[in-house]
């Protein structure tokens, strides 16, 4: 689906798993370790017109929770913010790229006309 939005012109991203303010017996089998084997999964997955935003490792460790699952509303807008830090970064770095092709000299292709070689 990744490959039509972004022919009709849409950006595509694909936003990390979060971790897990602390474990807990209300959530069993979910962990930080199988939060982040997910997130590695779904990044190689990923083609290359989705951009990743890893939220997860800029917030681990930092995460205010009540239940370990559900986050703080500090905490909510934190990952809103990357969000939109990771969609302007790659938005700038298409731009740039874009603006850096279009300085670059096409190449002129020259004809030069050759001497026959003359035979022995």
């Amino acid at each position: 689906k990744a490959a039509n939005w972004t022919a009709l012109g849409a950006s595509v991203y694909y936003v990390s798993v979060n971790p897990m303010a602390f474990e807990t017996s209300s959530y069993p089998g979910i962990t930080n370790s199988v939060i982040e084997s997910w997130n590695s999964k779904m990044k190689s997955g990923l083609g290359a017109n989705v951009t990743y935003i890893d939220t997860y490792s800029q917030v681990l460790g930092k995460v205010s929770s009540s239940d370990g699952i559900h986050y703080s509303r500090g905490t909510y807008k934190t990952i809103y913010s990357l969000i939109g830090q990771g969609i302007l970064a790659d938005k700038t770095e298409k731009a740039y790229a874009a603006a850096l092709a279009a300085t670059q000299p096409t190449p002129e292709v020259a004809v030069v006309p050759q001497e026959p070689v003359p035979a022995y």
